[in-house]
């Protein structure tokens, strides 16, 4: 039962069963009713349950569903009529019955002992509605033994128990307790350890509006000399918010491994003076180590830190845990990694924030996410993010995600109802980059003129990592380099659902909309983006919205996929220049015009039992190494290869082996390796082996007799008729040029007289003009 006002509440209880009733008995009227009426999940049945009251709220906290004890804690709101759960965290009280619970002062509970199924217990509990935070006290003196089943009550400060059931002494007890409660303290001057003297683990630090007062110089290292071992900071919850300063390398530090159980933040304001000294501090004003950091309407402006996490820095694994709800972040910096928050193997849930001009020399302009690694290992601990409701506002990284760089297998993050607008890096991920093996999932996001410098304008995910993205709109990023105007995705998973991008660009890259390389993004009932290659295909879910631009790909692109050969000569005669036209092409067959750097060259091939190998026999030379030039190679090259048969009487040429020929060379990109299909070239046979004019030159034999050859032009005062034919039986050469003629080389000859027929190869004189003999 609870007194709000001049009302009594009665909730549950047991007759013939437990009960979930709400009643309230009017004082002045001296009336039962029953609130039968009202919003919300209503608690289930129960009994032994706590039940107090803060101002027009009931709260009600554990209890017995005859089942078992219970460990919830719910409100009603009395004014509203409406029930909810209340889910908070810090030091949660384990499941009881039969346990003490009443309002301490006008801002918070106390709840003390109670048993269950373990056995009967003494602790005791401040919950802070404000913070939503369970702390459990450190008590000082003598501790009243455990109990259950007893009365309490609070007088101003004080706890005062009376009798009870269990624990060590048996039987019914009859004695009385009085507990000195938490209490309200101003914020010590300059927050010296010696100051801290009567200051303990449950009161409540005040903050006044008043500038340069309350201030941090040192380090104040919780649970060590005289500062205690759980600090809680509240300002007024008015328009003014309680200020506290941060003076050159003040900072509160919490680690477990002192002793420390957690720091509470609320309605204050965080002043950094790095601003004004134009120099970071050695440490962020705030850490964690493996213990908790609790921020409620916290506002920091100008933090600068020369480590990780311009203002918090969670790290440790264990318990280590931030919570900040209802804040902002102005102006941060960080000279390492996390511009605001910097968490190492870190549970951090962020509510309700804006990050407004947050840096960071490293990655993560807002935010920076990794694993901890400690003993080898087998010391690796998770790194958990949750983000709701948040804001990214101009923030920077040099490094990658310009907003928040998830960076490690062993780190996962969750997003929803985010914004990332004007945030850039100056690597990739203007807005977010997930990488490392990270795993994400993004839900209702928006990412808006965000700009990376080489990949990803809103989002770059790298190295194996999974990315779940549903209902998230990218509008007008920009990726500067490689590619990815909206999204980039590098060797890893990515899912997409009702994903909308308009407006961006990749102006020297590729895919306006969405890059990938590696594997291919998936979409909403496992579909390809494959059919949305072309402009003219339907859209899925809008991904390829209207006004996205690169170079290539205006809306989908990849990194290279096939080389397509698009112009070589249909027949080709030995060491007689060939041209081949090369284009590097992606999975939507475009044309990587962003490909200035890479080179093909021209490789003879012999085949083997296991594949194909470099044929040292097959000469190749000229130009057959070719510079792409927006995506576009052309090699000029000739090729010899070996006859092992020329016979000039029966015009017979017969390869030593057949000859295969690519073109390879390194994408200089991705470093893959591009090569084309094997191809034989249509060698000209025979009487034809060489064009009119030329010759079939042949090499000195090898030892299996097979002559290397090629096509060879007569030059001035020379002819050929026939590639196979020549002065000497058997090997191919160019004839002088005969008398009364005019030979220019080739066959390019000119009679002056006589009658001239060609015969076994040469031109042969078989009639003379009038007044010349035949000799």
């Amino acid at each position: 039962m609870a007194q709000a006002g001049g009302t009594l509440y009665l909730f549950g209880g047991f007759g013939t069963k437990a009960l979930g009733d709400l009643w309230c008995f009017n004082i002045s009227t001296s009336t039962w009713s029953n609130i039968s009426t009202f919003a919300g999940a209503s608690p289930s049945a129960r009994f032994s349950h706590g039940m107090t009251s803060l101002g027009n709220k009931l709260f009600i906290f554990g209890g017995n569903d005859n089942s078992a004890a219970l460990d919830g804690l719910f409100l009603f709101d009395i004014a509203k009529g409406r029930w909810s759960q209340v889910n908070g965290g810090g030091d949660w009280p384990v499941a009881r019955y039969s346990f003490g619970m009443s309002t301490l002062d006008a801002h918070r509970l106390i709840l003390f002992g109670g048993t269950n199924n373990s056995g009967v217990m003494n602790d005791m509990f401040v919950f802070d509605p404000a913070s939503l935070v369970w702390r459990e006290l450190s008590v000082t003196g003598t501790l009243p033994a455990q109990r259950a089943g007893f009365g309490m009550a609070v007088a101003g400060q004080r706890a005062i128990v009376f009798g009870g059931t269990g624990g060590s002494i048996s039987g019914v007890l009859s004695d009385v307790w009085v507990i000195d409660g938490p209490t309200d303290v101003a914020w010590p001057m300059d927050a010296a350890a010696g100051l801290f003297v009567g200051i303990y683990d449950w009161d409540t630090v005040l903050l006044d509006a008043t500038a340069g007062r309350n201030r941090i110089l040192g380090q104040m290292v919780l649970c060590t000399r005289l500062f205690p071992c759980a600090l809680q900071v509240v300002g007024p919850s008015g328009p003014r918010l309680g200020i506290l300063e941060r003076q050159g390398n003040g900072s509160i530090k919490c680690a477990d491994s002192q002793g420390c159980t957690g720091v509470w933040l609320v309605n204050v304001q965080l002043v950094c003076l790095e601003s004004v000294t134009k120099s970071p501090a050695s440490h962020s004003p705030l850490a964690s180590d493996s213990a908790l950091i609790s921020l409620v309407n916290v506002h920091a402006t100008g933090c600068w830190s020369a480590s990780d996490g311009g203002v918090l820095r969670c790290f440790g694994g264990g318990g280590a845990e931030l919570r900040v709800s209802n804040s902002s972040f102005f102006s941060s910096k960080s000279s390492g990694m996390g511009g605001a928050i910097s968490a190492f193997a870190c549970t951090v849930r962020v509510e309700d924030t804006v990050f407004q001009g947050c840096r960071a020399d490293g990655g993560g302009g807002a935010l920076a996410v990794e694993a901890y690694t400690c003993y080898g290992e087998e010391g690796v601990v998770l790194s958990d993010v949750a983000l709701i409701g948040c804001s990214f506002i101009s923030c920077a990284a040099a490094n990658s995600g310009g907003a928040i760089l998830i960076d490690s297998s062993q780190a996962s993050a969750t997003m929803t109802n985010c914004d990332f607008v004007s945030c850039s890096s100056n690597a990739s991920g203007g807005a977010l980059a997930i990488s490392n093996g990270a795993f994400a999932v993004a839900s209702k996001v928006t990412a808006r003129n965000n700009r990376a410098l080489v990949k990803g304008g809103g989002l770059f995910v790298s190295d194996d990592s999974t990315v779940s993205l549903s209902h998230a709109h990218f509008v007008g990023n920009m990726a500067l380099g490689y590619g990815g105007g909206a999204i980039f995705t590098d060797k890893s998973e990515i899912w997409l659902d009702d994903v909308m991008c308009q407006n961006n660009s990749a102006s020297a890259g590729g895919g306006g909309a969405l890059f990938w390389d590696g594997t291919e993004p998936r979409v909403l009932g496992n579909h390809s983006l494959s059919v949305n290659a072309g402009p003219s295909k339907s859209p899925i879910n809008g991904l390829c919205g209207v006004g996205n631009v690169a170079m290539y790909g205006d809306c989908l692109a990849t990194s290279y996929a096939y080389l397509m050969v698009a112009a070589m000569s249909s027949i080709v005669y030995p060491g007689i220049t060939i041209e081949a036209i090369v284009y590097k092409k992606d999975h939507y067959n475009q044309t990587i015009t962003i490909d200035s750097e890479s080179m093909l060259q021209m490789v003879g091939l012999a085949k083997t039992a296991s594949g194909y190998e470099v044929d040292s026999e097959i000469s190749v030379s000229g130009a057959f190494i070719g510079l792409f030039s927006h995506g576009v190679a052309t090699l000029l090259a000739s090729i010899k290869p070996k006859y092992r048969l020329v016979d000039s009487q029966r015009g017979i040429t017969e390869l030593k082996t057949p000859v295969l020929m690519i073109l390879m060379g390194a994408d200089t990109a991705t470093g893959v390796e591009m090569m084309t299909t094997p191809y034989e070239p249509p060698f000209a046979t025979g009487f034809d082996v060489c064009p009119p004019g030329y010759i079939l030159a042949l090499e000195s034999a090898d030892s299996s007799g097979a002559r290397r050859g090629s096509c060879t032009r007569c030059g001035i005062s020379q002819y050929s008729v026939s590639p196979l034919a020549g002065p000497t039986s058997g090997s191919p050469s160019c004839f002088n040029c005969p008398p009364s003629a005019e030979c220019k080389g080739g066959d390019e000859i000119t009679f002056s007289r006589g009658r001239w027929v060609i015969a076994n190869g040469m031109y042969m004189l078989v009639g003379c003009p009038r007044g010349y003999q035949l000799v």
